[in-house]
């Protein structure tokens, strides 16, 4: 299939670490500081059906939200784009996050 197609319909997921402070966590909607680490979830755009738009989330709740996710989850940091480049112990604790679950 197109590619393109396939990145509408489907979600993409990206980490980096957050160029201001000025992103909310949308599970905790709590701020991301500057440099801290942030996963967000590239969806479609509602105002402009030819963009995407980007919604953050702390470590934290991004964990959250992921395990509450019915679809759209992200099952493997092999999915996350911006990993590779991300500092050893915050790989870590993003990996934690996604592939670690819930329970002990």
């Amino acid at each position: 299939g197109c590619p393109r197609a396939e990145a509408i319909m489907s979600c993409d997921f990206i980490t980096e670490y957050a160029k201001t402070g000025r992103s909310k966590c949308q599970a905790t909607k709590e701020l991301i500081e500057k440099g801290e680490v942030r996963i967000g979830k590239v969806t479609p755009s509602p105002f402009d059906p030819d963009s995407t738009m980007c919604k953050w989330y702390s470590i934290e709740g991004f964990q959250t939200a992921n395990a509450r996710a019915r679809k759209h989850k992200l099952e493997s940091v092999d999915d996350l784009q911006g990993f590779d480049d991300l500092e050893e112990d915050d790989q870590d604790a993003v990996r934690e996050a996604i592939e670690g679950g819930g329970g002990q």
